[in-house]
């Protein structure tokens, strides 16, 4: 039997934001890695607010196999953060994430406008920033364009595993 995992702590001290009250946790899957059926029980669950970060973009016809934003309560939703948590042992699928932004704005104004990039071609491309695999340096990058920079203050902090510990950019 496997070890009871702890939930990522927010990595801010109180000291530093007193508004961590306010604070929300979220988490994002990469719906790539499992089948149609994984994606509509999440989507389905009346318990549960999560959207496709792919409804209404250029990509929407693919949201079922694209990152899924759940919004979650650590008293409320321990059953499905343990699920989430076994699944990260086994697959690069989930970032966590803390935010003061209600759950569309969250979505809307910040998740989906990060999601594409233009080449210097023109060429439109999708920004993986959701895959654990490649967090750390997207983000770094998308921090350095002003626009992107302003959207990803209101994210607080992200967690991933890496390594089998989580990692945490702040």
């Amino acid at each position: 039997m496997m070890e009871k995992q702890r939930l990522p702590k927010l990595p801010i001290s109180e000291s530093k934001n007193e508004k961590n009250t306010s604070l929300k946790l979220y988490a994002i899957i990469d719906c790539a890695h499992f089948d149609k059926d994984f994606y509509q029980s999440l989507i389905q669950n009346p318990m549960l607010t999560a959207e496709s970060l792919f409804m209404r973009t250029l990509d929407e016809e693919s949201a079922e196999a694209g990152p899924l934003l759940i919004k979650l309560n650590p008293e409320q939703d321990q059953d499905l953060i343990e699920k989430l948590q076994d699944i990260e042992q086994k697959k690069p699928a989930i970032v966590w994430l803390w935010s003061d932004k209600s759950f569309l704005k969250l979505a809307d104004n910040i998740l989906k406008p990060l999601l594409y990039g233009e080449l210097e071609d023109g060429q439109k491309i999708l920004i993986r920033y959701y895959d654990p695999r490649c967090i750390k340096g997207i983000l770094e990058v998308l921090k350095e364009n002003e626009g992107s920079a302003k959207k990803l203050a209101h994210i607080k902090a992200w967690a991933f595993k890496y390594n089998d510990e989580y990692s945490y950019l702040v």
